[in-house]
């Protein structure tokens, strides 16, 4: 049977992911994420996905596991993979960059910065009523 992969690659935050999903669903093909592969190496070394990229700035083995992960989906028979770079791992695929325009990339990460935003807000008010809570029973 011949192999079927689709890379799909583009800018950070710029649906790649989301795109991948959608369409391994719709043909029913794996999905496979190089993102979601760092954050797992990230959870492995009980570090942030920040911390792991600051390593991968000045140490080989993160990229090298990466590159690792995605030669391994070229051995699939039908995937789909959201990865900057998987392009040039499995040259075989059917290559798709997924541009978006500057004006919608712009709404996305505005988004993200006001989830960010919201989120940290409420960890910082569930903190707020731990340390209440703690003096009021130190009392």
């Amino acid at each position: 049977m011949k192999k079927e992969i689709i890379t799909i690659a583009g800018a950070n935050g710029g649906g790649k992911s989301s795109t991948a999903k959608k369409v391994a669903e719709q043909l029913n093909f794996k999905h496979f994420s190089s993102g979601d592969f760092m954050r797992q190496i990230a959870k492995e070394n009980n570090i942030t996905l920040e911390e792991l990229g600051k390593i991968a700035e000045k140490e080989d083995w993160v990229d090298k596991k990466i590159d690792d992960y995605v030669k391994q989906v070229g051995s699939e028979k039908k995937a789909i993979i959201d990865s900057r770079l998987a392009f040039h791992f499995i040259p075989e695929s059917f290559k798709i960059y997924n541009l978006i325009s500057a004006t919608i990339y712009t709404r996305i990460l505005m988004r993200c910065l006001m989830f960010r935003a919201q989120t940290l807000r409420l960890r910082l008010m569930q903190t707020n009523r731990k340390l209440c809570l703690l003096t009021l029973l130190s009392r």
